[in-house]
């Protein structure tokens, strides 16, 4: 999965690593990553910029939850700092965000967005203190996929998916013919 990181996101990881070792933890992080993201050049602080978010409170709110990590401590030789179950979570969701935003890798923006993800991580009263969410990276980028609570029912949905390039693209007579996908 590593193979579909940006180089950008490899250093910010490679960073996060480096925070949570100086913090003594032998595994990172959701908010080792995060903060990560804003210090690295990834483009999260800019987009974060242009969404009107505050970052430096964003910032806060994930130190807030650094000083309060527990990670597991001490040393395994040779092993390194690993993510923890909730990073793999992420990382694994932020391969839907790189498909809902049409991006060809996973970017730091498509982690943000899978941290900010209601339920991946946090609660919803957590993302809301935040003040962000996944539709707000959505409606930036005016994404053609949106959270499944904005799908039209019925024939609109229909008509929706036809309006999806690829949706269309796997629609043909060819593959219908076939009994493709």
């Amino acid at each position: 999965m590593e193979s579909l990181f940006s180089s950008a996101l490899n250093s910010a990881i490679k960073l996060a690593k480096n925070f949570a070792s100086n913090d003594g933890h032998e595994t990172y992080g959701i908010p080792h990553v995060a903060i990560a993201l804003m210090h690295e050049s990834t483009g999260v602080t800019e987009i974060l910029q242009s969404m009107d978010k505050d970052v430096a409170y964003v910032m806060d709110w994930f130190e807030m939850r650094r000083e309060v990590y527990v990670g597991q401590k001490g040393g395994r030789e040779g092993e390194g700092t690993i993510g923890d179950e909730h990073v793999h979570k992420v990382l694994e969701e932020a391969e839907r965000s790189k498909i809902k935003l049409g991006t060809d890798y996973i970017d730091g923006v498509c982690v943000l967005m899978a941290i900010v993800r209601k339920g991946v991580v946090y609660d919803n009263n957590q993302i809301e203190s935040l003040s962000l969410d996944e539709n707000d990276f959505l409606r930036l980028y005016d994404s053609p996929i949106r959270s499944s609570s904005n799908l039209p029912s019925g024939e609109g949905k229909e008509q929706f998916a036809e309006s999806i390039n690829y949706c269309t693209n796997l629609k043909t007579q060819k593959n219908i013919d076939e009994g493709s996908l």
